[in-house]
């Protein structure tokens, strides 16, 4: 009788350790995925921030460079404006295809992504 609790004692230990042992797996892979989808996102950030100076840079050449052919740089800085105006209501109408599909897509690949 006492050979039977002894191997049931040891039955339970093992899966109280195999337990221990899932839940700390599972922790350390979330941790990784959440480490490589935050790294993933820091460097598209920077990359945004210094495509964004670029940007910004050449709008203002844009501006300026179209305000010299018309003849009033100020006018150059308003169709510039005029075009943005255009390219947002675009993007506001079509928002959810254009932006919204894509980054769920890739958000969910990248924590599926072995």
């Amino acid at each position: 009788m006492e050979d039977q609790a002894t191997i049931m004692e040891s039955f339970f230990e093992k899966g109280e350790v195999y337990a221990k042992t899932n839940v700390e797996l599972i922790r350390l892979k979330t941790i990784g995925k959440s480490a490589e989808v935050f790294s993933s996102l820091a460097g598209g950030i920077l990359i945004f921030v210094s495509l964004l100076i670029v940007f910004f840079m050449l709008t203002i050449g844009a501006a300026i460079w179209i305000g010299s052919l018309i003849g009033a740089v100020y006018l150059g800085f308003f169709v510039v404006a005029c075009f943005y105006l255009f390219i947002s209501l675009f993007i506001y109408v079509f928002k959810n295809r254009l932006i919204k599909e894509p980054l769920c897509n890739l958000i969910i690949h990248q924590l599926t992504n072995n």
